[in-house]
């Protein structure tokens, strides 16, 4: 049993079949003022002159502008949104009554039997309207115009009857085999392979937007959980891919506001609110300069991560660049909102360079994704860290190394902080603060 659509889904059906139908009803605009004007142009004062001619005229103007005003009407239902789906129905309707009011109108002005009606001008019209509702890809629209259109010229030409033409009647004798009971056997077999044809085209079609629809649902649903710079892996790597995740390099950063409890106590809703927002924009105007992708947010925290999308030789020095600058500008920051009467935003951060699972996990409609392993842990620690060391950012000596500053040049950028035993490893971290964020943890406050 099918599962029914979730009304996302359902929106964006509702979308493409109000695309469609916009189509069809140019189509519908552009070839009843085509044919209207085509019919202007090639009759003569004279052919009105006559009234059989005049009344067969009249009749195919009138079925033309109602074809166009149709359209039309259809139209501005669909461009102001209050098209309904049950409405193709009228319009296929009408699209019909035209072409059958024109073979019924010539069939009976030409005194010839029902075996010519697919001599008529008007009968072109027929596979015109069954190419034209395939744009909709509503299996049931299609099969209502087939049986629809094929049904009225069946009884249009029952209603007018069959003549033998034994001699050679001038005009009509020779044409009668063309017309005859075998010949219009085949035309009425290839009109019926045709209306089965579009319809099968219309079901493949409709289970075609069916899928794309679903998957567009399904892309949306993911976009609300991961970060938006996958969705370039979504586009080219399966679920599966996703989720099976690699294990790779990158350089890993944690932030986070500090004092964060006190400041939302003093702070109302609103203010906390503006407060969190500003804040986040600045990490996401950051993370972006630097190509750093923002994991998740944490609270009143984040956690960045370089070299998630691809691997590249600076991971670890944009990482800590990205860091340096996290705290650079919260610094700027702080000292805006301290002039203007606000708390001031001061913010911890660690980094550190190392071996994680990079990969998805959950379901389709609820993945989330995730980098996880003991360099994560060290990441995170060393943001904990920064509470006791007295400095806004620690970089641990695997990321200095990594970034390439552990030669003695680059290394005078550094204070080493010392070594510490980090919970569940082995070995100690050694610990450095950048300089250029390190002296900010002497500035006098206000």
């Amino acid at each position: 049993m099918a599962r029914p659509m979730p009304p996302q889904g359902r929106e964006l059906l509702r979308t493409a079949d109000l695309g469609a139908e916009r189509q069809v009803s140019y189509v519908r605009i552009a070839t009843g003022l085509l044919l209207l004007v085509a019919l202007w142009l090639l009759t003569t004062p004279e052919d009105y002159a006559n009234h059989e001619p005049a009344v067969m005229l009249r009749v195919a103007e009138a079925t033309l502008i109602v074809l166009f005003l149709s359209g039309v009407i259809a139209l501005g239902l669909v461009q102001t949104r209050r098209w309904r789906p049950w409405m193709a129905y009228l319009t296929v309707t009408v699209d019909t009554g035209v072409v059958l009011v024109n073979l019924g109108m010539t069939a009976a002005s030409s005194r010839l039997s029902g075996d010519f009606l697919p001599a008529y001008p008007a009968a072109s019209g027929i596979p015109l309207i069954l190419v034209t509702s395939i744009v909709r890809m509503r299996p049931a629209v299609q099969a209502y115009a087939g049986l629809l259109i094929i049904a009225g010229a069946l009884a249009i030409a029952a209603a007018h009857g069959q003549t033998a033409y034994a001699g050679p009647t001038p005009l009509v004798g020779p044409l009668a085999p063309m017309f005859g009971d075998n010949a219009n056997a085949m035309r009425l077999l290839i009109l019926v392979g045709m209306a089965v044809i579009t319809w099968l085209a219309t079901v493949r079609g409709r289970a075609m937007l069916l899928r794309a629809v679903d998957e567009t649902r399904r892309r949306m649903n993911l976009g609300r959980y991961l970060p938006s710079e996958l969705s370039q892996i979504l586009a080219t790597e399966s679920m599966d891919d996703l989720k099976q995740g690699s294990r790779k390099k990158v350089g890993l950063l944690f932030v986070d506001i500090r004092n964060s409890t006190s400041m939302e106590e003093s702070l109302d809703a609103r203010s906390l609110s503006v407060m969190i927002n500003a804040f986040r924009d600045h990490l996401t105007r950051i993370a972006q300069k630097h190509d750093a992708v923002i994991d998740k947010f944490i609270g009143d925290g984040a956690f960045l991560v370089c070299g998630l999308l691809d691997s590249r030789r600076d991971d670890a020095r944009r990482t800590i660049a990205c860091a340096v600058e996290i705290v650079q500008t919260m610094e700027l920051w702080s000292r805006e909102r301290e002039a203007e009467g606000e708390p001031p935003v001061r913010v911890g951060a660690g980094v550190h360079f190392g071996e994680a699972f990079v990969g998805a996990i959950g379901n389709d409609d609820r993945l989330e994704f995730t980098v996880l392993g003991d360099a994560v842990n060290v990441a995170a620690r060393l943001e904990q860290a920064t509470k006791t060391r007295l400095t806004p950012l620690l970089v641990s000596g695997d990321a200095v190394a990594a970034a390439g500053d552990d030669a003695p040049q680059r290394l005078a950028g550094y204070r080493f902080v010392g070594a510490e035993q980090l919970r569940g490893r082995a070995a100690p971290v050694r610990l450095y603060a950048p300089l250029a964020t390190d002296r900010l943890a002497q500035r006098p406050r206000n």
